[in-house]
């Protein structure tokens, strides 16, 4: 039989790249499906109906949800089972009219997207991988003015493009090094260029040791050498933590939800699921702090370390902390 399930506000129903366990169907309440727009990277969302069915595509091929589905309000959520779905729509034509009508929506969507991001993608990819070559320029030409000025203005055109995690350092390397000067005091020593021969045990050790910016260099290195997946797939996740500890959470959440999408079977997904949860807390958003912290907390090991953290942090934002 269906099963109905109660979700509250901002409780994340399932998460792009979960495995697709049934198809629910919205009884009351809001939920929004969100996902990443090809083009431009940035979040697409799209509210649920009552009465309406999500996660149908996922569930019946097979494959994990390529969309997040999160509680808008309180809801009750009806889940199906495959064959539960399949019954319902052999003997209902309305409904299997309605699910033609959903798919059919999709794949206009997605041709659109397609079709934008092959005559934009080039383009695009070109332009901020020149300005970004340009700000490591003045950076190492030592004009540090300059390359704040450019590091500034590729955060601001592209917020979330795949050099936003070096570009945001490279900043702070840039602001630091114009203060120097201004102070007309000798630049701090710089680290050890070749951070990979660091070896991947002795960047970590940094990050343990607290010393985020050392250890955030040392993982783009891991990153960008790429020649251990397991390492580079860690190392991304470690690059959204030490973003977060070094109070850059907007660039923290999107680093770390890149990491969710790309490795949905990652060993460490419920602490980076965690740290989602704690960057919107920072970043003031304590409900959707709590969704997060909620699913870290299905995802954990219950008793473990990690599991504590979450239950404390929680308890913390809905007030039951000390």
């Amino acid at each position: 039989m269906p099963k109905p399930v109660f979700y509250r506000a901002n409780a994340i129903i399932y998460f792009q790249g979960d495995k697709a366990e049934g198809i629910p169907i919205l009884k009351e309440g809001k939920v929004e499906l969100s996902y990443e727009d090809l083009q431009t990277g940035g979040e697409i969302r799209e509210p649920i109906q009552t009465g309406e069915f999500f996660g149908v595509k996922a569930a019946l091929g097979r494959n994990p949800h390529d969309e997040t589905a999160t509680a808008v309000t309180d809801c009750t959520v009806v889940h199906f089972s495959v064959p539960e779905f399949e019954e319902l729509v052999a003997g209902n034509p309305r409904v299997l009219m309605k699910m033609l009508q959903v798919f059919s929506t999709q794949l206009r969507r997605i041709h659109h997207q397609v079709q934008g991001l092959l005559s934009a993608d080039r383009v695009g990819t070109n332009q901020e991988a020149g300005l970004f070559a340009v700000g490591e320029y003045y950076l190492k030409e030592h004009q540090y003015p300059q390359a704040a000025h450019v590091f500034k203005s590729y955060l601001s055109h592209w917020p979330s493009g795949i050099y936003a995690p070096q570009a945001t350092l490279k900043l702070g390397e840039a602001e630091a090094g114009r203060s120097s000067i201004n102070d007309e005091t000798p630049p701090p020593p710089e680290a050890p260029a070749e951070y990979g021969s660091m070896g991947f045990a002795e960047i970590e050790r940094q990050f343990g040791m607290e010393n985020y910016k050392d250890a955030m260099k040392g993982f783009l290195s891991l990153v960008n050498e790429n020649r251990d997946p397991e390492h580079a797939a860690f190392s991304e996740f470690r690059i959204g933590c030490c973003l977060h500890h070094l109070q850059h959470h907007q660039e923290a959440a999107k680093q770390l939800a890149m990491v969710i999408r790309k490795h949905p079977k990652h060993s460490h997904l419920a602490e980076a699921v965690y740290y989602m949860g704690l960057c919107h807390e920072a970043m003031g958003d304590e409900e959707k702090a709590q969704g997060f912290l909620r699913k870290a907390g299905q995802m954990a090991e219950e008793g473990g370390t990690l599991y504590r953290q979450v239950m404390g942090k929680l308890r913390e934002l809905e007030g039951g902390g000390e």
